[in-house]
């Protein structure tokens, strides 16, 4: 099983880049043996991802902005001007260990203060 979620940011969510969100993950997992945060290019997006990695599982998480992000979000009946967004990807969620680990993201997204996080199928949200 695979998930997407977006942590859509409102007017008054903190200032957010890839540098930043790096950084905050570090601080956030802690503690995690084979924890490792870095920022590393997706071919596929427009701009590097922060990945996340334990031993071969990996979730990538990204800062979005602009007037495609607004229009997904109107397709979500968002407030109007939302138009940047925190988008978390992963794959292959298989083992309880994982499922944790995608809590403890969770959570980090959900104390964004103004952020609201929803699952997003590939069909709403282009």
């Amino acid at each position: 099983m695979s998930c997407s979620l977006y942590a859509w940011l409102g007017d008054r969510s903190p200032v957010i880049s890839n540098e930043l969100l790096a950084f905050d993950l570090t601080c956030c997992l802690v503690g995690e043996e084979g924890d490792a945060v870095l920022v590393e290019p997706v071919l596929a997006a427009p701009g590097p991802r922060v990945a996340v990695r334990w031993g071969s599982w990996s979730v990538r998480i990204g800062y979005e902005e602009g007037a495609a992000v607004a229009r997904d979000a109107a397709c979500l009946s968002l407030p109007d001007g939302t138009d940047k967004r925190l988008h978390l990807e992963c794959e292959h969620l298989d083992s309880a260990a994982q499922a944790r680990k995608l809590q403890r993201l969770l959570a980090f997204l959900q104390e964004i203060y103004g952020a609201a996080v929803v699952e997003a199928l590939p069909r709403e949200v282009a």
